[in-house]
């Protein structure tokens, strides 16, 4: 799902970025297809460009998903450049993100999508649990449009994130069932396919939910997440070796 060039800053993107962008597009209801990050290198300065493939699942939806994305990773470059970029004397520049929608054919709404994120030994087990719980959720009849299957982290990842996205809305408590039913089955999966110290979370949503307060709210908690990770031991390692050779 990520493509990164040069390779040599794959970790780097994927911690900082991709989490953000993968969240922000499913909130307002799509899927990223496939994210190519390209970074060049200036005087102390790694300029950005994000290109991001979306698969939109209805056309009901007015939200400026490039403005959305683009005010997501704005933030998150300002964070960082208050911590890393102070820290290592380098910063961030975003210097274009460009979002390409496709709008499947109404046929072929009923398939669902599987989007993975996470480390790359970890794909494979990842993405036979999310398939798993697509056959599953398709004998329950769920309105599905997408599921996506991510972890919190690249290096040593403690929780695998499932967000489900359906096409219909549902009663609150169906959902709640709903989310109760699948980290169950999710977990008795996860037995077999992943590490037993990963925690398991389960989220449902639907054409009701609040995509851009959901959107904004994930914003604000940015600066906080920066802040933890500029305590990340690896990333630490990472940003020293760029400061040195920027």
């Amino acid at each position: 799902m990520l493509e990164v060039e040069p390779q040599e800053y794959y970790p780097l993107i994927h911690k900082l970025f991709v989490s953000e962008i993968v969240e922000a597009v499913d909130t307002l209801g799509a899927s990223v297809r496939r994210i190519r990050a390209k970074v060049r290198e200036g005087k102390r300065v790694l300029f950005l460009t994000f290109d991001v493939d979306v698969v939109r699942y209805s056309l009901s939806s007015v939200v400026d998903t490039e403005t959305i994305v683009q005010g997501i990773l704005e933030k998150r470059i300002q964070e960082a450049n208050s911590s890393f970029g102070k820290l290592y004397g380098f910063r961030f520049v975003l210097e274009s993100v460009t979002i390409t929608e496709d709008v499947p054919r109404r046929e072929k709404r009923e398939d669902a999508r599987l989007v993975v994120s996470g480390p790359q030994e970890m794909e494979d087990a990842l993405r036979r649990l999310g398939r798993g719980l697509m056959i599953t959720l398709k004998e329950w009849n769920v309105p599905l449009t997408s599921i996506t299957v991510t972890t919190d982290d690249l290096i040593s990842p403690e929780t695998v994130s499932i967000v489900l996205k359906l096409a219909e809305q549902i009663e609150k408590a169906e959902k709640d069932s709903l989310k109760s039913s699948v980290e169950t089955k999710a977990r008795s999966y996860a037995k077999a396919l992943l590490p037993e110290r990963l925690n398991i979370q389960v989220k449902v949503l639907d054409p009701s939910d609040k995509n851009i307060a959901q959107v904004m709210k994930r914003a604000k908690s940015i600066e906080k997440e920066i802040e933890e990770l500029t305590k990340n031991e690896d990333l630490k390692k990472l940003m020293e070796a760029l400061g040195k050779s920027l």
